[in-house]
């Protein structure tokens, strides 16, 4: 599977920039299991002067990985996890809107009951 995609952030206000993004994904089947993997890519609606210290994002990546297991009962029984990186995150605006954030990460495990 691949995606692409164009959002126009410039319409809003002039502080920010349209972005971009792409990503890939697989699925396989494996009897009574499926397994997926998939990477992505988004770039920062902001540059660093017009960045603030609330939700400091950067360029985006993603890595996830995951598998759902069929159950005797039709149901499904899902795990998955996610590395998201939000960028370094610098901020360059006015004297008190200063600041570098280089461990901008989040981490994510989910799981899921399909019926």
């Amino acid at each position: 599977m691949l995606s692409a995609n164009w959002q126009q952030w410039s319409r809003l206000a002039d502080d920010f920039d349209d972005t971009y993004g792409a990503g890939i994904a697989m699925s396989y089947q494996l009897s009574d299991w499926t397994v997926q993997t998939g990477f992505s890519i988004d770039s920062s609606p902001l540059n660093s002067k017009d960045r603030g210290h609330a939700l400091p994002l950067d360029q985006q990546w993603r890595f996830g990985v995951g598998g759902t297991k069929t159950l005797s009962n039709g149901m499904g029984l899902g795990l998955a996890y996610q590395y998201q990186s939000l960028g370094d995150g610098d901020i360059t605006g006015s004297l008190l809107n200063k600041g570098h954030y280089d461990t901008n990460r989040i981490h994510f495990i989910t799981g899921s009951l399909s019926f």
